[in-house]
C-alpha cells in the first residue's frame, strides 16, 4: 500500500499527463508479471465467453488479445534494473521480450541523470540489433502461421471430400 499523499500525487500526475503521447513512463508498484498474465488470460476467457465460447475468427488466445488484457499495454524499449540486479524479478514478463534490459549499479534513490544518459546511449547502440532480431522472429512466426493455416486447409479439404482417396496433390482437388 502506498501512503495516501503519494497515491494522490500519482493520480494527479497521471490525470495531468494523460494527453501526452510522445513517451510513456510506467512505474509498477505492488505488481507481478505472472499475475498480470493470469489476469490477461481471464480477460481473453471472458471475451470468448461473450462471443459464445469461441471467437469468430477461431483464434481464442492470440498475442494481440493477450496484450490487450495486460495492465501495461505498450512494451517498453528499455527496462532499467538498479542496484546491479540482473534478473526481471517477475517484472513485465510479457512485455520484456524485445526490451533492452539496462543494469545499473546505482540504487534507485541514487540513480542520476548521468546513469540515465548512460542507459540511453547503451540502448541506442543495442536497439538496431534488437530490432533485427524481432524482425526475423516475426517473419518466422508468419511462416509458422501460414504453415498451420495450410494444414488446416488440407484437413478441411479432406473432411469435405475434396481430396481423391489415396492421393493428395498440392494445388489440385
Amino acid at each position: 500500500r502506498l501512503p495516501g499523499k503519494l497515491a494522490g500525487l500519482m493520480r494527479r500526475l497521471s490525470r495531468e499527463t494523460a494527453h501526452h503521447e510522445r513517451a510513456v513512463l510506467n512505474i509498477c508498484v505492488a505488481y507481478t508479471g505472472r499475475d498480470e498474465i493470469e489476469r490477461a488470460a481471464g480477460f481473453v476467457r471472458r471475451a470468448a465467453a461473450g462471443a459464445g465460447g469461441v471467437f469468430r475468427d477461431g483464434d481464442d488466445a492470440d498475442e494481440a488479445r493477450l496484450a490487450a488484457g495486460m495492465a501495461v499495454y505498450d512494451a517498453p524499449d528499455v527496462i532499467v534494473r538498479t542496484a546491479g540486479e540482473r534478473r526481471l524479478s517477475d517484472f513485465l514478463l510479457w512485455q520484456a521480450g524485445w526490451a533492452h534490459v539496462a543494469v545499473v549499479d546505482a540504487t534507485w534513490p541514487d540513480f542520476s541523470m548521468w546513469d540515465f544518459v548512460g542507459v540511453l546511449l547503451e540502448w541506442r547502440r543495442e536497439a538496431p540489433r534488437i530490432k533485427e532480431m524481432r524482425r526475423r522472429y516475426e517473419g518466422r512466426c508468419v511462416g509458422e502461421v501460414e504453415g498451420v493455416a495450410e494444414v488446416a486447409r488440407m484437413r478441411e479439404r479432406a473432411v469435405l471430400g475434396l481430396e481423391e482417396e489415396g492421393a493428395v496433390e498440392q494445388g489440385t482437388k
